[in-house]
Formats: structure tokens, sequence, C-alpha cells
């Protein structure tokens, strides 16, 4: 497959490739700008200093690359640097007019964005572990827990966005830009293999970018997605390292794979550990092939990604935990871990190891319950789905068969027609599959939550390297004709999934714009309580609401609360607080 030549580069496509890197660059940048601010304990809030650096690097060094590398002019490169300025600036404004509705983001995401964006500066300093009591739950929650010791590449992010648009929501364009870049970077990467045509190499990008978790995930601070594209991208680049005419390419992916691995290992735990396996099935297939050379390179190039993203950009949280929790995955690890999925598992999957849950939650129906519910898993035909599944992904963060209602029988197809191919497959090619599949397979084995898809939206990935390789390598025209049909498949069972999530985003967002109008219009005190969503308050300051802040659901003072956004709400006296309201009016109207 990587030795067949490549097509003709035009400068026109190049700029898939520019923005692609682009957005990579600035955004790894920004993350390791921040991170040295940080160990000089600096802070990052209302400091554009951050931003300026990022940029007045990253610039100039895709020129270079640019115009070094691809022979392009200073003026095209300027028209390629303002287009994808404008491009980034005009999702980051549309993000910021829709409301993050997701439990995740609305808490300790959130929570750590505005932290951060208040002064906190977490390479020094710890949040307080306060126990905070949730109608949701039947437990006591500490937040904080998670927000002091999980990675803060989005949340960093996000609060130097914030410092530029002084809006929490703007944040979110990180997950687009994430799936824009990954899009970009396959569709560039077919299209220099020249395995396929045009008209397919952007159908096979849409469908293997348009996981459907980073889709279910896009218009939310949830970040399983997005941690899905970054490995797309790196998988992507390090394909780009094995292509025997790319030679000339080498030194420019290897910074793109630098700037990946940053903004993937800080992601979340999980991405150290996917990044480092991944890695090493490349230098395994490097050590096959014997190209001792790229070998050394390629070593080189990850110890030095590796340190920064740990030591600068990442000293908290791995260095920090070490030192104060004696483990760098702490809390998941180490003495004192806390299991964060115990209480998040389905009961009827709990009495099964690990393969067997997954089983059961690939070939369920899609539904979302945790412990708490005595529903029972229901099964289903494969291909076959019911409206009600496709209600399920209004919500974000579904459990059971979360890749979406045509996935299980996408799946099947995929490990009959995986072992057909590797059967036809002969030399070389059957070792670039054998390296592919280990890959994703590995990266979702390792996991021992790997029943709930959103931990690995990576096994996605899984049935399109199948069927891409049945594209270009066979002959026999039904079975190119059932992976054609199964690409188209996959496209439409994302589509069906956009469809429904696209659109109660924006029914919950135009809902929460006309509550928050009348409660800005109100005339008689607004009581709201917040529950552990606490950074709903700046939805509420964005609209020049007034409002008073309650402690507990029972002091607001009406018989029936009203709801939006998890944030519970009444006009008025319907009757006294059963206590004391402690908090008062937090911002005036203007």
């Amino acid at each position: 497959m990587i030795s067949k030549s490549s097509s003709p580069i035009s400068p026109r496509l190049c700029f898939i490739l520019f923005f692609s890197k682009a957005i990579l660059y600035f955004t790894g940048m920004v993350l390791i700008v921040a991170g040295l601010f940080f160990l000089a304990n600096l802070e990052i809030h209302n400091n554009s200093m951050v931003m300026l650096i990022a940029s007045f690097t990253v610039i100039p060094l895709l020129f270079w690359e640019f115009k070094t590398f691809h022979g392009l002019g200073a003026v095209r490169l300027a028209v390629y640097n303002i287009a994808s300025v404008l491009i980034i600036a005009g999702l980051t404004l549309a993000m910021g007019a829709v409301y993050d509705k997701s439990w995740d983001g609305m808490a300790y995401h959130q929570i750590g964005i505005v932290e951060l964006s208040r002064g906190w500066n977490p390479f020094y300093e710890q949040l307080p572990y306060e126990a905070q009591n949730s109608k949701y739950f039947n437990r006591e929650i500490v937040l904080n827990l998670w927000i002091n010791h999980y990675g803060k590449a989005l949340e960093t992010f996000s609060a130097v966005m914030m410092t530029l648009t002084g809006n929490i929501e703007s944040g979110k364009v990180f997950n687009v830009l994430m799936l824009l870049s990954a899009f970009c970077s396959l569709f560039w990467l077919l299209t220099r293999l020249n395995l396929l045509g045009m008209g397919w190499n952007l159908l096979v990008a849409a469908a293997a970018t348009f996981n459907p978790i980073a889709i279910n995930q896009l218009f939310s601070y949830y970040l399983d997605g997005a941690l899905g594209s970054l490995i797309l991208i790196l998988m992507c680049q390090l394909i780009m390292l094995m292509r025997r005419d790319g030679r000339e390419e080498r030194w420019p992916t290897y910074i793109s794979i630098f700037f990946t691995s940053v903004i993937l290992i800080n992601l979340k735990f999980t991405g150290l550990i996917y990044h480092a396996w991944i890695c090493l099935v490349f230098l395994g297939l490097v050590l096959y092939l014997k190209q001792f050379k790229m070998l050394g390179h390629f070593v080189a190039a990850a110890a030095v990604s590796g340190l920064i993203a740990v030591f600068i950009a990442g000293f908290n949280p791995y260095v920090t935990n070490t030192i104060r929790a004696g483990h760098p995955f702490y809390p998941l690890a180490g003495e004192n871990k806390v299991d964060a999925i115990v209480h998040m598992t389905p009961k009827p999957l709990k009495a099964h190891n690990t393969f067997g849950k997954f089983l059961i939650s690939n070939f369920s129906r899609c539904d979302n319950f945790g412990e708490t519910s005595d529903r029972a898993v229901a099964y289903k035909v494969p291909f076959t789905f019911t409206a009600q599944e496709l209600k399920i992904f209004q919500s974000e963060g579904i459990r059971l068969n979360a890749l979406g209602p045509l996935w299980s029988g996408i799946f099947c197809v995929t490990l009959v027609l995986l072992v057909i191919i590797f059967i036809q497959l002969k030399g070389i090619n059957r070792i670039y599959l054998l390296a592919l599949v280990a890959s994703v397979a590995g990266a979702v084995a390792i996991n021992p939550a790997s029943w709930w898809a959103r931990f690995i939206p990576q096994l996605w990935l899984l049935p399109v390297i199948v069927f891409v390789f049945l594209l270009f390598a066979q002959t026999k025209n039904i079975l190119r004709f059932i992976s054609k049909t199964a690409v188209l498949l996959l496209i439409a069972n994302t589509a069906l999934i956009a469809g429904v999530y696209f659109y109660s985003v924006y029914s919950s967002t135009r809902s929460a714009n006309q509550v928050f109008e009348t409660l800005r219009r109100s005339t008689t005190p607004v009581f709201v309580y917040f529950d552990i969503f606490t950074p709903n308050e700046k939805k509420l300051e964005a609209n020049r609401v007034s409002f008073v802040k309650v402690g507990r659901l029972s002091e607001l003072p009406c018989d029936s609360a009203m709801q939006i956004l998890k944030i519970d709400y009444c006009m008025g006296g319907g009757k006294s607080p059963r206590s004391t309201v402690h908090s008062s009016v937090v911002n005036s109207r203007q």
C-alpha cells in the first residue's frame, strides 16, 4: 500500500495540509507556552502573551516548512494563514453561541477552565478537596479530585481562548478543530498514497474522521472524540513516515508528530498509554523492515516529544501526581486509587469480565443507564434499530453500543472481511495491515473499560482500515461492492447520530436563551441552585441575569422549581425560603 506512487501535489491541495498543521502547531504551542508560564509561576488568565507567543512561533515555522518542502511562495502562504485564522475565528465564535449541556462538561471540565481563568496555577497549587452533595447522586462528590489530577490540555486551551473571547463556551472549538485537523490529515494522506479516486478519498476520510463519539460530543466539553481525532492524526503521520517516496517530507512529519504528541499525552491519561502503544507497534514495524536510520530519528523525536509533553506542558498532572500522590496516573492508579467507572457501570455488566462486557455492549441496543437502574440489557439483530435508540443520542457519553445503531452489523462484517483480506494479502501489504490492526486492537484491549465506547474511540478505525485495504487490493467485484457499501454505512450511521444530537443541542440552546431572556427581564428576584454544575453561573452572567444563588435545592423559595441546563430556578416568592440564602446578587443588569 505505502509503496504506490503519489499523485502530483496541487498548490490548492496544500492548503488542506497547511490548515491541518496550523491547528496542530497552534494548539500544541499554546500548551507548551502555558506550561512554561506555569513553571515560571505566571498566570495565563487575562494574559494575551500566551496566545501571541504561540502565534508568532507557529507562523514562521509554517512559512519555513511550506516554503522549504513544498515550494510555496510568501503571498500564497500569507493567504493560507489569513484563511486559517478566519476559519478558526469563525468556528470559535460559532461554538461560543452554543451551550454545553453535558454532565462532565458542565461540571469538572468547565470548573477547571473557570479556575484557570481566575489565576489558578495547577503546577504549584491544588484546589481544596470539598465534598459536595447532589440531588443526582446518592453519595458525596469531590470534583476537585479529578480537576487537580487529570490532564488539562482541553482546559488550558479553553482558558486561553476564554481570555480572548470572554466566553467560556468558546473553548469547545477544541473538539471541532481536532476533528477538522484529522479530516485534513487523512484526506491529504489518501491523496498522497494515490490508492483511490478523489471521491472515495473524501468518503473514506469522512467515514474515518466523523467518529460517532466525536460527533456526539462535538458541542460539549467532553474530550473522548478529540482523543479519537488525535489518534487518527498520529497514525496518519506514522504512515507518512513509511512512504518510500516521501523521504523529503519526513522532517515536517516529525514536527507534526511532536505537536500531536504534546496534545494527545496531555488530553487524558489514556492518551499517553495509547500513544505509547501505537509508537511501539510502529517501532516493531520499522525493525521488521530494517529501516535503522529511521529508527534512530524516530526514537529521538519520540523522546523529545515525550519529555516536553510530560515535563513542560504536562508537569501537571504527571510530575505533580508523582510528587504528591506517588503515581503519575493518580487517582486512577497508585495508593488510595479511586475507581472512576464502578458507579457508572450498568448492573448487567458487572458480573462479566472485560471481554464479556465489551461483547455485551457492542451487540446490545443503544442505551444509557448506570448502576442505579434495574433495567436489563436488550440485544438486537444487527443492522436494525428503533426510534428509541436514536433518541438516546440526544445525550453525550452513551454507555451501551455508543458507536451507533448500525455498529453491531458493521462490526460483524468487519471481522469477516478482515479474515478474508488477511488471507488474500501477500508480502509487505499483509504486514502493513497487521501493524494497523494491531495499533487499533491493542489500544482497545489495554483499556479495562473498553465496554464503554467513549473510552476507545479508536475502535471506529478498525472497519475503515479493513475496507480501505479491500478497496485498493481486492479484484473481486462482490467484495469491493461490500466494502464500498460498508463505507457508506459508516457515514450513514454517524449521520443518524448527528441529526439527533445536533437538533438536541439546537433545541436546548434555543430554550435556554428564551429562559435567560425571561429571567433577565424579571422584575422579581431570580433564585437559582446550580448543584455541582457551578460553572453555569457564567451562562447567567453572560446573559446579564441578576440572580440569587442558594446552597441547597430546598432553599429555593417555591414549591416547584423549573430547570434549564441543570440550573434549577424560580422567580419571586412562591413560598418563604426554608433556610437562609447565603449568597447575594452576583451580577447586575447592564
